[in-house]
């Protein structure tokens, strides 16, 4: 009975937090919508792969992925910057 109650709260405090973050996270998205406009097919391939990471491990592990392939980018993009300088 205590297991219920401790899902049943868990559930809730969830469902608290996403409510709490609603506007922010659908303003994110259509954002991202938005700069992609020209690449539907980017965007249909993106969000199917994403609603693959159906466990905490996989959404941290692809979120890791993610960022570290933005800083790999930057950090050549500065060195490239550098060089001209």
């Amino acid at each position: 009975m205590v297991l219920c109650v401790s899902e049943s709260m868990a559930s809730v405090t969830a469902s608290s937090a996403f409510e709490a973050l609603r506007e922010t996270v659908y303003a994110e998205v259509a954002t991202l919508i938005s700069q992609n406009e020209s690449c539907p097919h980017y965007l249909i391939e993106l969000f199917r792969q994403l609603q693959m990471l159906s466990t905490d491990f996989l959404r941290q592990r692809g979120l890791f992925a993610i960022q570290d392939i933005v800083a790999r980018y930057f950090a050549k993009v500065w060195r490239s910057a550098d060089m001209l300088t």
